[in-house]
C-alpha cells in the first residue's frame, strides 16, 4: 500500500502505526506526475477543551484533472471552491471528487471542521484534542494531502488556540504572539516550510516556552511547569548535538529545533521537532542518547528522504552516528559493549524472524530493531573499517550534499561511498543487504612453530557462508603487549603466516566484535531476548490462586514477550522442550522451578531488591526466563521497566529501579587459542 510510505517517514522511537483514515487528497489515475508539488496555506483553529478543530486550507495545485477527498470520522466539509467558484462535488461511497476545469495551475479552497472521533491504534495511542493537550500527527490526515507516492509539500500554517495553550507545528516558526486580557485571549503562531517536506504535524498544551538562539538556529523547549527545571539542560544538549552532527554531516537543514513535552506515553521525531513523554523527560537516557538520535534524524529521513523500495537505511545510519557515536566518544569499552549487545540480540533472533536488510521498512517489533537498527549500524561500522575514517566521512558528506531534500536509496549510498573511496563496493553491499543471516567464523588451525630468531604462527580461518568479503581483526597477545592485525577472507577462507619475534600467549579472532557475525560457542551467554523473541515461548504463572496477581503476571509477560502470550500449566509436557517464561511470587515459583529442572534464584541475586529476573540455561531444552517478586506490588512495579532490558542475563529491581544487572560471564571461546 503506497500510502504507508508517508507514515514510515515519521520516525517513531516508541513505534506505532496510526490506523485512522483521515482527510486525504488523492489524485485520480489520470493525474500528473508525483513531482508536481502542492502548496498549502492553512488556518487552523483549535479548541482543546471542546475537542474541536476548524480548518481553512487553500491548496495550490497543478497538473491534476480531479482530486478526491475523504474525511476522517467526525470532520465535515463546509465549503469547496475551485479558482474562487463554489462547486458541488460528486460524492461516491464516502469519497468527495473535486473536478478541476483543465490542466495547469488551480487553487482549491476547503473549509471543514468537527470533533475527531476517538480511534485508538493497536498500541493504545490515538490523535488527541482535549484539555490535556493536542496531538495531530500528519499521518492521520487532519490536513488534505497528496495521494501520489511522493506526498511532500510546502506550506504556511497559522494556528490559533486559547490561552494558556501554546501550539507548535513542524516547520519554521515565522511569527508568534499571545494576546491576553482582551475580549478573546488567544495564542497565534505561524509556521512555514519552503522546502518540500512531509505535511505539518500539530502539538499544543499548557506549556512554557524557553528559547536559545544557537547561531542561525532557534532552539526551543515547551515544557509544563513541573518540568521547567530541565529546560536549560535540554537546550544545552540539543545545541551540542547539532554542532556534532553539523561537523560530521553538514549544516543543520532547518531553522528551528523544538523539544515538546507530551502527555502521551510516547517519544516521537519529526522534522525540526521531537515530542517526548513528560514521564521520561527527566530520565538520563533521554539526554545522553535518545535526544541525539532524534536530532540526527533531521539529517537522515527528514533531510534526506528514504527510497522505501530498497529498504530503510535511515534508522541504522542514525543509530550508528548518534547512539554508537556517543558510545564511541565515551571510550573503547562502551563502544565494544554496544557492538557485542547487537550481536547478542542477533544470536537470540529465531531464524524464521530474520530477514534481509532491504526488507526492513520500520520497527513493529524487537525483531525489526535487530535487523533494521542494529545490523544496519554494524554494516556502516564495517564499511568504515573497510574504507578508513577519512573516506567514510567524505562519503557521508557527499551523500548529504547530493541528496539533501531529495529521495535516496541504498544504491545512492553505495555510489557516494564509491566516489569518496575510489573503490568498487558492489560485493560488499550485495552480500550485506540482499541476504538474511550472517557469516559464522571458524578458527580451523592455529599452529605455533619455533623458527630462527622467533616464531611462526600459521592460521587458517574459514567463513560460512562463503560469499562475504570480510576484513577479519586478529589479536595476538604477548606477555607485554597485544598486537592487532587484519586478515582478508575472500571466498570463504584464508591461510596466513605471522612472523613473530617472541612467543605469544594467545591469539583471538575478532575478540572486540567489529564484524557482524554469528557468535561462536561460549561468546553468547543466554539473555532475556533468547526467550522474548521466540515465538514458541510458553508462559507459566505462579499466583497462588490470586486472580489479581495472575492478571498482573500475565500483563507483565505479554508486555515483555515480542510474539504474544501463550499460557501453559506447570505440568504440561511441552514445557520440557519449549523456551519458558515463569512469572510470579517467589514462594510460589520454587516448586515450579524444581519440577521444570531449573535452579532456584542464583546465589548472587538471592535476597536482593524486591524482584529478580534471570535467564537459566537448560541442558536439553531452550532457556527459561524466571521473574520472581516478593509481593504483588513488586510484581506490578516491573510492568514498565522489565521489557526494556532484553540484552541482560539477570536483573535485580528495587521497585521500578534496576539496581543490579548484567550478562552471565563467558570463558575462552572457539575463536581463541592459548599457547601457554
Amino acid at each position: 500500500m503506497q500510502r504507508t510510505d508517508s507514515l514510515q517517514r515519521m520516525h517513531v522511537a516508541l513505534t506505532f502505526v496510526l490506523g485512522i483514515v483521515g482527510l486525504l487528497i488523492l489524485t485520480s489515475p489520470s493525474a500528473a506526475e508525483a513531482g508536481d508539488r502542492l502548496h498549502h496555506s492553512i488556518d487552523l483553529a483549535l479548541e482543546p477543551e471542546a475537542g474541536r478543530l476548524d480548518v481553512t486550507d487553500r491548496i495550490d495545485v497543478s497538473g491534476h484533472e480531479q482530486l478526491a477527498i475523504k474525511l476522517a470520522p467526525g470532520l465535515m466539509i463546509d465549503d469547496i471552491r475551485v479558482d474562487g467558484q463554489t462547486i458541488a462535488p460528486e460524492i461516491d461511497n464516502g469519497v468527495t471528487w473535486i473536478p478541476l476545469p483543465s490542466d495547469g495551475d488551480h487553487r482549491v479552497e476547503l473549509a471543514y471542521g468537527g470533533v475527531l472521533e476517538n480511534q485508538t491504534d493497536r498500541r493504545g495511542l490515538s490523535p488527541m484534542i482535549s484539555e490535556d493537550g493536542v496531538f495531530l500527527p500528519y499521518g492521520i490526515g487532519w490536513l488534505a494531502n497528496a495521494g501520489a507516492e511522493d506526498d511532500r509539500v510546502t506550506y504556511e500554517l497559522t494556528i490559533t488556540t486559547p490561552v494558556p495553550y501554546k501550539a507548535i507545528a513542524t516547520g519554521r516558526i515565522a511569527e508568534e504572539r499571545e494576546t491576553v486580557d482582551s475580549a478573546d485571549d488567544i495564542y497565534r503562531a505561524t509556521f512555514e516550510a519552503s522546502n518540500p517536506t512531509e505535511p505539518p504535524s500539530i502539538f499544543a498544551g499548557d506549556l512554557k516556552m524557553d528559547a536559545r538562539q544557537h547561531g542561525d538556529i532557534n532552539i526551543r523547549t515547551y515544557f509544563p511547569a513541573d518540568r521547567q527545571d530541565l529546560a536549560s539542560t535540554y537546550l544545552d544538549q540539543a545545541a551540542g548535538y547539532i554542532d556534532l552532527f553539523e561537523e560530521q554531516i553538514g549544516a543543520y537543514p532547518y531553522d528551528d529545533f523544538s523539544i515538546i513535552s507530551a502527555p502521551l506515553p510516547v517519544g516521537l521525531g519529526f522534522p525540526g521537532l521531537t515530542y517526548i513523554s513528560s514521564q521520561i523527560l527527566h530520565m538520563p537516557f533521554m539526554l545522553t542518547r535518545s535526544l541525539a538520535h532524534e536530532i540526527a534524524h533531521n539529517w537522515w529521513a527528514n533531510g534526506v528522504f528514504v527510497e522505501w523500495s530498497e529498504g530503510n537505511w535511515s534508522e541504522g545510519l542514525t543509530t550508528y552516528m548518534a547512539d554508537y557515536g556517543l558510545a564511541e566518544a565515551a571510550g573503547e569499552d562502551p563502544a565494544w559493549e554496544m557492538r557485542l549487545g547487537w550481536l547478542r540480540d542477533f544470536a537470540a533472533l529465531p531464524a524464521d524472524r530474520d530477514k534481509p536488510i532491504t526488507a526492513f521498512r520500520s520497527k513493529g517489533h524487537d525483531a525489526d530493531q535487530v535487523v533494521g537498527y542494529n545490523k544496519v549500524a554494524m554494516v556502516f561500522h564495517m564499511l568504515k573499517q573497510e574504507l578508513g575514517e577519512e573516506a567514510f566521512s567524505a562519503g557521508i558528506k557527499d551523500f548529504w550534499e547530493t541528496y539533501k531534500f531529495k529521495t535516496a536509496s541504498w544504491s545512492d549510498l553505495q555510489a557516494s561511498f564509491e566516489a569518496a573511496s575510489d573503490r568498487e563496493l558492489s560485493r560488499f553491499f550485495e552480500a550485506w543487504l540482499n541476504q538474511k543471516g550472517a557469516p559464522q567464523l571458524t578458527l580451523e588451525t592455529a599452529d605455533l612453530l619455533e623458527s630462527e630468531g622467533g616464531y611462526k604462527l600459521d592460521l587458517k580461518i574459514a567463513s560460512n557462508p562463503a560469499d562475504y568479503d570480510l576484513l577479519v581483526p586478529v589479536q595476538i597477545a604477548f606477555a607485554d603487549r597485544i598486537e592487532e592485525s587484519e586478515v582478508r577472507l575472500a571466498d570463504g577462507g584464508a591461510e596466513v603466516t605471522f612472523e613473530l619475534d617472541a612467543k605469544p600467549i594467545s591469539i583471538g579472532i575478532d575478540q572486540r566484535h567489529d564484524l557482524f557475525r554469528r557468535l561462536a560457542a561460549d561468546e553468547a551467554p543466554p539473555i532475556l531476548r533468547d526467550v522474548t523473541l521466540n515465538a514458541g515461548t510458553l508462559t507459566v504463572i505462579a499466583a497462588n490462586g490470586s486472580e489479581t496477581i495472575a492478571k498482573t503476571a500475565e500483563e507483565l509477560a505479554a508486555r515483555t514477550l515480542d510474539t504474544g502470550l501463550q499460557l501453559a500449566d506447570a505440568g504440561d509436557e511441552a514445557i520440557g522442550t519449549s523456551p519458558l517464561m515463569l512469572v510470579g511470587l517467589k514462594n510460589e515459583l520454587a516448586p515450579i522451578l524444581a519440577e521444570a529442572g531449573i535452579d532456584a534464584v542464583p546465589e548472587a541475586l538471592q535476597g536482593q531488591g524486591t524482584a529478580r529476573a534471570w535467564v537459566a540455561a537448560r541442558s536439553d531444552a531452550p532457556p527459561a526466563l524466571v521473574v520472581e517478586a516478593d509481593d504483588e506490588e513488586a510484581l506490578g512495579a516491573l510492568l514498565r521497566p522489565l521489557p526494556h532490558y532484553g540484552r541482560q542475563s539477570f536483573l535485580v529491581f528495587d521497585g521500578r529501579r534496576a539496581i543490579y544487572k548484567g550478562v552471565w560471564p563467558t570463558g575462552n571461546n572457539a575463536l581463541t587459542r592459548r599457547f601457554d
